[in-house]
């Protein structure tokens, strides 16, 4: 099984001289298949403190929020409930406002 992650961003404002951005990566596959993960081990840019995180909450799909100021590839390593492994990676793209919003309830007219 491949696992496929994507992220969404926000930019937040500035600081130290940079435009800042809330991020948040997670598995986008198939939730059936995302049952048989047990967890997600993600390892960010060396400047992050604590760059290794491991995720296993599978109900918000190994979801790793953050912040930062520019884009950057996350080494991903995927760990099976029967203890195999997958190695893969993703690119954190940072875009001023790709996250979702629900939008508000609207009536259409017949």
């Amino acid at each position: 099984m491949s696992t496929a992650f994507t992220n969404y961003s926000m930019l937040t404002g500035q600081r130290y001289e940079h435009d800042w951005y809330d991020w948040c990566i997670f598995a986008s596959g198939d939730p059936q298949d995302l049952q048989r993960v047990k967890a997600v081990e993600y390892t960010l840019h060396p400047s992050f403190p604590e760059p290794v995180r491991i995720i296993s909450d599978v109900g918000h799909r190994f979801a790793l929020a953050s912040n930062g100021w520019g884009s950057f590839t996350v080494r991903i390593r995927v760990i099976f409930a029967n203890g195999k492994e997958e190695a893969t990676s993703h690119l954190i793209e940072l875009e001023p406002d790709n996250w979702p919003r629900k939008r508000p309830f609207s009536f259409s007219s017949p």
